[in-house]
């Protein structure tokens, strides 16, 4: 009895040591890890010294210009407007005779024109000079007045439609009239000139 009472407390004694041993043991293995956890982060956070460190770079910002847009064409602009001048544009119509004057006659072409402008067109192809006179009369035309003074037709009481200048040899002149239907005679008026046959009837319708 004595003998199971010592087995009984030995046993006892046994159990409250190993409990004792395996408290303290798993109290230990807990501090243990928690120790190893704490160091572990500070190894993570805080690097070694000497030990680089990666540092994340920013990704470059871009300074590159949008690509420039396509300029709008200019409108077309509009030629300047001509401006009027004072000269007056020429006038259309109108009738163009040839006139050639030789010594000594007077020869247009042709020898009547409508009634309206009338532009002759005179050459002198002689070799003196000679002038043109248009004249509008009921007198034949070699029935002019002659100044027997100046051997000239006396134009100071006939119808004289231009005023007359001299033409050089192988010149030429354009004497421009309105003329109304009648009978008009054509002259040369240098001194001797009428009286050397330089006239002619030119007609108007």
């Amino acid at each position: 009895m004595f003998k199971r009472t010592l087995v009984v407390a030995a046993l006892a004694a046994s159990l409250i040591t190993l409990a004792a041993c395996g408290g303290g043991g798993g109290a230990e293995s807990t501090s243990t890890k928690a120790a190893t956890r704490t160091a572990t982060k500070q190894v993570t956070r805080t690097p070694a010294m000497g030990t680089p460190t990666a540092t994340t770079t920013p990704p470059p910002s871009s300074t590159a210009e949008p690509p420039a847009q396509p300029s709008e064409a200019p409108p077309p602009t509009e030629p300047p407007a001509a401006q009027p001048t004072d000269t007056p544009p020429p006038t259309s119509g109108g009738t163009t005779v040839s006139v050639g004057l030789v010594e000594f006659s007077v020869v247009p072409v042709p020898k009547s024109a409508p009634a309206g402008t009338v532009t002759f067109d005179v050459q002198n192809n002689g070799t003196q000079q000679h002038d043109f006179l248009v004249i509008k009369t009921d007198l034949a035309d070699d029935a002019l007045p002659v100044d027997q003074a100046s051997l000239t037709v006396d134009t100071s009481h006939l119808n004289v439609l231009n005023q007359p200048s001299l033409i050089g040899s192988e010149e030429s002149q354009q004497v421009t009239v309105d003329l109304a239907p009648g009978h008009y005679v054509l002259i040369c008026n240098v001194a001797t000139h009428y009286l050397a046959s330089m006239h002619v009837s030119f007609t108007v319708q």
